[in-house]
Order: structure tokens, then C-alpha cells, then sequence
């Protein structure tokens, strides 16, 4: 399973008729509206949206407590525990998303609920 840590990239090319239209939060706002095939699984709670297709998984943490995203960026392995342990960065590149900064991260961890490599 890969991992995709607010990459949100993936949802554009698989835009068709027939899509929603999916806002997801952050501190009880809106904070970015994303194009989901109708046919995907959304499943939300207060800090994450997953999104699920037969070709991919996506899933957007909100990191409400942080005001940059360099403090963003120090929350990471606590806000993903659920889901990877140990995650270590491998690289980082500076991304915008919905006109803002952004980061897009890729690394290794362990799967959290077999252990499995992430």
C-alpha cells in the first residue's frame, strides 16, 4: 500500500461526468474542494477524509493545531501513527495546493496494523 499524505494530484486526472464535488475541512472551514468519482468510498472524521476507487487510496489529513507548514510538517508521524509507524521522510519538495504552500513528502514507515513496510 502507498501511502499519500496530502498529495492531492492524483484526483485530477481521474475526473469524469458524473464526479461530486468533496470539501474537506479544516478548523470547521472550508479549506479545499476536490473532484471524486461518484462511485468512490468517502469515509470522514474531524482531522481525516479517505477517499477510496478501485485504483487508488487517498488520504488528506487536516492538521488543525498548526499555524505553518513547517509545524505541520513536525506533527506528521503523530497525526499518521493510526496508519504508519515510524515514518521517516525520504524526500521533500515544496508544492502548491489550492493557491497555498505546501509540501508533498515520500518515505518509508511501517504498516501499523501488520507491520507490513509502508
Amino acid at each position: 500500500m502507498k501511502l499519500l499524505l496530502g498529495t492531492l494530484l492524483l484526483a485530477a486526472g481521474i475526473c469524469q461526468a458524473g464526479d461530486i464535488a468533496l470539501t474537506i475541512k479544516a478548523h470547521d472551514a472550508p479549506a479545499l474542494v476536490l473532484t471524486v468519482p461518484a462511485k468512490a468510498k468517502v469515509t470522514t472524521s474531524a482531522t481525516k477524509t479517505e477517499i477510496y476507487t478501485d485504483d487508488m487510496i487517498l488520504c488528506v489529513w487536516s492538521i488543525d493545531q498548526a499555524k505553518t507548514v513547517d509545524e505541520g510538517l513536525a506533527r506528521i508521524p503523530q497525526v499518521i501513527e493510526h496508519e504508519v509507524l515510524e515514518f521517516a521522510a525520504a524526500s521533500t519538495n515544496s508544492i502548491t495546493v489550492a493557491g497555498a504552500p505546501a509540501k508533498h513528502l515520500t518515505g518509508r514507515g511501517i504498516e501499523a496494523d501488520d507491520h507490513d513496510p509502508a
